[in-house]
């Protein structure tokens, strides 16, 4: 099927909240609450008839590093090619925005798509359910709201994980952020950004954000399987692995650490 692929108009919104299979785990009224307008966000769309919004795209771009996410095809629609014509968009997309490095997390009806435009696996996300009695140990006492001043060191940690440069991104967050350690800040947690993305330098720091994350959220606990300790830990108190996605790149992988992260943001930034 021949299509055209065009910037996302935000008219079509509640079409867009038609398009995700059953069990999809981010909101369409959070994505474009937080990101609209923001330099970093590109998000493109497949009409039909004038009216009818059958594909989405979209890319988080920040320096030589592309996110891709939310490739959706409504089910009416699928197994026609727009998905990979979809998708190889974005990466060209994505390319002329100076990215090397373009990942994104895959679902079973994309990983076919992407494999044959060359993504590799390069790890799994694994996602956990919270235990029935849930116990969350954490010092109250190390854990406050981020203040402007502690945005170099949130970039820093952040850097230091994800081998990202996204300052403008943590920046749009700092009121929804909280930071671990006192004088030096050791991890910090983003409430607002996806599921409550979690770095940390150390365990402790690591463990006491991702239990005053559980205990306000109540949401699925998602974890690179890069994380050996944390996964371990998890499963030894209890928590269940659902089930997991695997995270896949273009070009070189970013030197990144696993290890460093107590909770994935979202599958469209890691």
């Amino acid at each position: 099927m021949n299509i055209e692929i065009t910037s996302f108009e935000t008219r079509y919104l509640d079409q867009l909240d038609r398009l995700p299979p059953e069990n999809w785990q981010s909101s369409t009224y959070d994505l474009f609450m937080h990101n609209e307008w923001q330099p970093w966000f590109h998000s493109f769309q497949v009409v039909v008839e004038k009216q009818n919004l059958i594909g989405f795209g979209m890319i988080f771009h920040f320096d030589d590093v592309a996110w891709l996410g939310w490739i959706l095809v409504h089910h009416n629609y699928r197994k026609q090619g727009i998905g990979t014509q979809m998708s190889q968009f974005l990466v060209e997309k994505s390319k002329s925005l100076g990215a090397t490095k373009i990942l994104l997390t895959a679902t079973e009806l994309g990983a076919p798509i992407y494999e044959k435009l060359g993504f590799k696996y390069s790890g799994n996300y694994l996602f956990f359910s919270l235990p029935q009695n849930l116990k969350n140990f954490y010092e109250s006492s190390k854990i406050r709201k981020a203040k402007k001043t502690d945005i170099n060191d949130i970039v820093q940690l952040d850097q230091m994980a994800t081998a990202e440069k996204r300052q403008i991104l943590l920046e749009n967050y700092i009121d929804s952020t909280f930071v671990f350690g006192n004088p030096s800040i050791e991890g910090f947690y983003i409430e607002n950004l996806g599921s409550g993305w979690i770095v940390a330098n150390n365990a402790d720091a690591g463990a006491q954000l991702a239990a005053y994350r559980n205990k306000k959220q109540h949401k699925l606990v998602i974890v690179p399987d890069g994380n050996i300790a944390y996964v371990k830990d998890l499963r030894e108190v209890g928590y269940v692995e659902k089930f997991k996605v695997p995270r896949m790149v273009l070009g070189s992988e970013p030197n990144w650490k696993p290890d460093m992260i107590y909770n994935r943001g979202a599958g469209y930034c890691g």
